[in-house]
């Protein structure tokens, strides 16, 4: 619709109360004033909401819906679970499973299993698995077995395998064993086999 002056006739719309399971877009105008085009960007990745279910999207940068969150350029982009929640840019971008959180740049990237959780840069990046969790810039980046632990910068970073636990900066840092415990700096920093135990700065 169009604004007229006080005295003036002016176009009008008719506003429809609606509920429906859809998705809507809004409208833009380019400056204030009359006899202004309004536009809406109806491409495949705009602005939209749905009245029904409260989804609201904007472009690739934001997604809330009643069932998970993405917030960030490309997070939570494609194969988002229910429950799974992803902040940062490309945090759980590619097949992110039910209940799974992913908080910083590109954590919990690609493949983030069922509850598991990753928060920092690139923590659990590539196929952080089921229940497993890595806190720390670069813990448990690549393949985190399932129900195994990493905190701290670079602890459990590549093949830390199942219920493996590393704590501490570069903890278990390069292929830890099944059940494996290592924490302090550098404790069972590299091929730290299955059950061993290294506690202390550079042990094991």
């Amino acid at each position: 619709w169009e604004n007229g002056p006080d005295g003036c006739n002016a176009q009008t719309a008719d506003i429809t109360d609606t509920n429906t399971d859809n998705t809507y877009y809004p409208v833009f105008t380019d400056a204030a004033g009359t006899s202004k085009i309004l536009r809406a960007d109806v491409g495949t990745t705009p602005i939209s909401v749905n009245p029904n279910t409260g989804d609201f999207n904007v472009v690739d940068t934001l997604k809330i819906d009643q069932s998970k969150v993405a917030v960030g350029k490309n997070a939570g982009l494609t194969g988002q679970s229910f429950a799974a929640v992803a902040i940062g840019n490309e945090a759980g971008k590619t097949v992110q499973l039910a209940r799974a959180v992913a908080i910083g740049w590109s954590a919990g990237q690609t493949i983030q299993g069922t509850n598991a959780v990753a928060i920092g840069t690139q923590a659990g990046n590539d196929n952080q698995q089921a229940n497993s969790v890595a806190v720390g810039n670069e813990a448990g980046v690549y393949t985190q077995g399932q129900y195994s632990v990493a905190i701290g910068k670079s602890a459990g970073n590549s093949g830390q395998l199942e219920s493996a636990v590393a704590v501490g900066n570069s903890a278990g840092q390069t292929t830890q064993g099944e059940s494996a415990v290592a924490v302090g700096l550098n404790a069972g920093n590299s091929g730290q086999l299955e059950s061993a135990v290294a506690v202390g700065n550079s042990a094991g």
